[in-house]
């Protein structure tokens, strides 16, 4: 408890009023927790992404030429199209296999086979393949579980291709 005490004028009886700290010190104590709560949630709430596809906010690098489209045609069958940034196809490639393990195996090997049609291209220099592939697109059809898409990209990512995109049908 708080008191104040007014002095008294001309013989009047002093006036002294005591003053409860409690409810004060819980409202600050609220307002405290509060502030930081909600400064470690603004902290982590931002997320750095990179868009390769879709409106004009997407991250340029003029020095990439190739997109890789990966489309899914059964759950274990897909079909890639290595592609200009205009359109034409370079080179195309279907795989096959009887389970997901298989068909990542198969696509691993494959991948690095059309990764290097491209990195070869650029004058006989050892590249990154993330500076001369500007994107990789999954696209799925309805019947392929989550897991097999997952599979796909985890190969695309160890293979250095960075800027992934999933594409509906």
């Amino acid at each position: 408890m708080g008191a104040v005490s007014l002095p008294s004028k001309g013989g009047k009886k002093s006036l002294e009023a005591e003053v409860n700290l409690v409810p004060f010190i819980d409202l600050l104590s609220m307002c405290i927790c509060f502030l930081l709560i909600t400064a470690v949630w603004v902290q982590t709430s931002s997320i750095d992404v990179k868009q390769s596809h879709g409106t004009s906010a997407a991250a340029p690098n003029p020095s990439q030429k190739y997109e890789m489209e990966v489309r899914f045609t059964a759950p274990t069958a897909l079909g890639v199209t290595l592609k200009t940034t205009k359109g034409g196809v370079i080179k195309s490639t279907k795989f096959a296999a009887a389970t997901i393990e298989e068909l990542a195996n198969q696509f691993d090997a494959g991948l690095g086979s059309l990764i290097g049609t491209v990195v070869k291209s650029q004058n006989g220099l050892a590249v990154d393949p993330s500076t001369v592939i500007s994107s990789a697109t999954v696209a799925p059809n309805a019947k392929v579980p989550y897991g097999h898409m997952v599979a796909v990209m985890d190969k695309l990512r160890k293979n250095k291709l960075v800027n992934l995109g999933v594409l509906p049908q």
